[in-house]
């Protein structure tokens, strides 16, 4: 499951607001501001999936080495791939 620190991290590397995901993945606001501000679980199972998966459509991989090290990184994106 991908971790607070990567959701603002990705957000980061697409330049994104928080109003921008919650609008794109249909997610609230205050979820997404939740998500981003604490580690322990704070919505369910889905809406992290539902998060994840429009980020890794817009070209961002998640890494998790041994559930110790956690990051992401972005492939390479053509301006038509914008949102």
């Amino acid at each position: 499951m991908i971790k607070n620190s990567q959701v603002r991290a990705a957000r980061a590397l697409l330049g994104m607001s928080q109003i921008q995901l919650a609008d794109l993945t249909k997610v609230s606001i205050s979820t997404i501001r939740r998500i981003e501000a604490n580690e322990r679980l704070c919505c369910g199972a889905r809406t992290l999936n539902t998060i994840q998966l429009f980020f890794e459509k817009k070209g961002i991989r998640f890494l998790n080495e041994r559930g110790k090290e956690f990051g992401v990184i972005i492939k390479d994106r053509t301006p038509e791939e914008d949102y």
